[in-house]
C-alpha cells in the first residue's frame, strides 16, 4: 500500500491501467525525469504491481492486474476494476494493424485501450511504419482527450504469434502468417491527406469499433 500510494507512483499505475508504456511515453505524460520514472517503475515491479514485456530493445511496462487485486483487494479497486474473485485467467491480446501504422491503428489502439482499463493487452503496428504519426490525427484524437503518443512501428512475427486477435484496419496486411489467431476485418479510409472534418468522422468509426471490441473481449 505504501509503496502504491505514493503520489507519483500511483498517477502511473492510473496510466499503465488504460494500457502498456513505454519510459518515454511516460516521461511525456507526466513531465517527470527519466530517471525518476524509472525508479518508480522498479519499485512497482520489484512489489509485483507492474510487469514489463521486451519487445528488441524497447521495454513496454504495464498494471500486473491480477497482482493488484490480490494484494490490495478492494482498497485498489479503482485501478482494476474488479476484485480477485472475477479474474478469468490471462487478458487477451489484440493487434491493430495498419501498412504505416500511423493513424487508423494508432487511434483505434488508443481506443481500445481507454476501454478496457487493463482487462486486455492492445499493441499496433505496420509493415512499413512512418516516421511520425499524421498531424491530423493527433489533432483529431486530442479533441476527444487522447495524446497519442506511440511512434508507429515495424510488425514482427513475434506481435503476431502473441495476438489473440488481429484487426486489420483496412490497408489490406498480410496477416496469414499467423493461422490461429482470429481475424478482424475493418474497411477504413485513410485519414492521411484529408481534412479534419473528414478525420473525424474516421476517427468516431473507429471509436465505435474499438470500443465494441472492448466489451465483447471483456465482458
Amino acid at each position: 500500500m505504501r509503496v502504491a500510494t505514493h503520489p507519483q507512483r500511483y498517477r502511473l499505475l492510473c496510466l499503465l491501467r488504460d494500457g502498456e508504456r513505454t519510459v518515454n511515453a511516460l516521461v511525456s505524460q507526466t513531465a517527470l525525469a527519466p530517471n525518476l520514472v524509472s525508479h518508480h517503475l522498479r519499485e512497482l515491479r520489484r512489489h509485483r504491481l507492474v510487469s514489463v514485456r521486451q519487445y528488441g530493445r524497447e521495454r513496454r511496462y504495464a498494471l500486473d492486474t491480477s497482482a493488484v487485486a490480490a494484494a490490495a483487494g478492494g482498497v485498489l479497486a479503482d485501478l482494476t476494476g474488479r476484485h480477485v474473485a472475477t479474474e478469468r485467467g490471462p487478458r487477451p491480446r489484440v493487434l491493430f494493424l495498419c501498412v504505416r501504422n500511423a493513424g487508423r491503428s494508432q487511434m483505434a489502439l488508443a481506443f481500445f485501450e481507454r476501454a478496457v482499463r487493463g482487462r486486455a493487452v492492445g499493441d499496433c503496428a505496420g509493415s512499413r511504419p512512418a516516421g511520425e504519426i499524421h498531424e491530423v490525427v493527433r489533432r483529431a484524437m486530442s479533441e476527444r482527450g487522447i495524446d497519442l503518443v506511440r511512434r508507429p512501428q515495424r510488425l514482427t512475427d513475434t506481435m503476431l504469434r502473441d495476438a489473440d486477435v488481429i484487426v486489420d484496419m483496412g490497408c489490406g496486411e498480410d496477416i496469414s502468417s499467423r493461422p490461429g489467431a482470429r481475424r478482424i476485418a475493418w474497411r477504413l479510409p485513410d485519414p492521411e491527406g484529408k481534412a479534419i472534418d473528414d478525420v473525424r468522422a474516421i476517427r468516431d468509426r473507429i471509436a465505435a469499433c474499438a470500443e465494441a471490441l472492448a466489451r465483447e473481449l471483456t465482458a
